[in-house]
């Protein structure tokens, strides 16, 4: 029960990480992780990096689709 629980607040994490100006210890915070590192840990072993890194080639990716739709 504790594996699916901790995917559904991934999936939520993931939403929060994309979508909002929100930092880590406020995502784990919200989700109800026990501490920070946790979900760091947790996180990482889901998506095989921070949820730091993942937002930033999240930011990455987007800033790179604008550019290549700005440019057709």
């Amino acid at each position: 029960f504790s594996a699916y629980q901790n995917k559904l607040k991934l999936l939520k994490a993931e939403q929060l990480i994309t979508t909002t100006n929100k930092n880590v210890n406020q995502i784990s915070d919200e989700l109800g992780f026990e501490n920070s590192s946790y979900f760091i840990r947790v996180f990482k072993k889901e998506y095989n990096v921070t949820p730091a890194l993942y937002k930033q080639r999240y930011l990455d990716k987007s800033q790179l689709d604008h550019k290549q739709h700005q440019t057709k």
